[in-house]
């Protein structure tokens, strides 16, 4: 019927056509065009990275070059939770860090808890809660959460750079430091391979254990080298 129908129609089909390729010919040309794909996909990826360290370096340079008319501006929070609160410091939750208030971007903060329901622990395995309330009042040495709190808050620290220098805003020396945001590349472009089943960034990264211990960062540039 469909020979008929070609007939009718006109139709002749092209020699050398899909049709007439053998299917396992065509396998190694639909693999190669896959790994071309995830080629691409990678190359993006590095490109996009690439792109975000630029901005980080020149937000750096720009930030302390503003600060140089501004001298002595670095503050800190002191070492321990009872200091950071006599000098009215604030909990950052997207950095687990006490923070002096020029530094803490709260609607930053409220962004990056809506992004996921984060759940926190005192145990590796995951297995003793603790609520969010409590994690709040930042008097926890150290707490546990998934293993997506590592990426996002790589993204979200990025955010919070490129909003101090758009608001001329000082950064905190957590956030704004360039190591950190080399790691940060380097963790993204890795999360974007095809992961072993024992890699930290496999699939089931949400069932494992990432540490986030307490800190107190100055806040300012006088800490930092561009």
């Amino acid at each position: 019927m469909l020979d008929n129908m070609n007939k009718y129609l006109g139709y002749k089909p092209l020699p050398g056509g899909d049709r007439d390729i053998d299917p396992e010919q065509r396998l190694p040309t639909e693999k190669a065009l896959h790994r071309s794909s995830d080629r691409v996909k990678m190359v993006s990826m590095v490109g996009v990275v690439v792109a975000v360290l630029a901005l980080v370096s020149l937000g750096l340079r720009f930030i302390i070059a503003e600060s140089s008319h501004h001298p002595g501006f670095l503050t800190h929070c002191g070492t321990t939770p009872g200091e950071a609160l006599s000098k009215n410091c604030k909990f950052d939750i997207l950095s687990y860090s006490w923070m002096p208030p020029a530094c803490h971007d709260a609607i930053l903060c409220d962004d990056f808890c809506t992004v996921r329901g984060w759940e926190w622990f005192l145990d590796e395995n995951l297995t003793q809660p603790v609520a969010r309330s409590e994690v709040d009042k930042g008097t926890y040495e150290k707490v546990y959460t998934s293993r997506e709190y590592e990426e996002l808050q790589c993204v979200f620290s990025w955010r919070k750079l490129h909003r101090a220098v758009l608001k001329g805003t000082p950064i905190d020396g957590f956030s704004g430091d360039k190591g950190y945001s080399e790691y940060c590349g380097a963790l993204l472009v890795e999360r974007v391979e095809q992961p072993s089943e024992d890699s930290v960034h496999a699939d089931n990264r949400k069932d494992q254990a990432f540490l986030t211990e307490l800190k107190f960062p100055h806040c300012g540039v006088g800490n930092f080298k561009a």
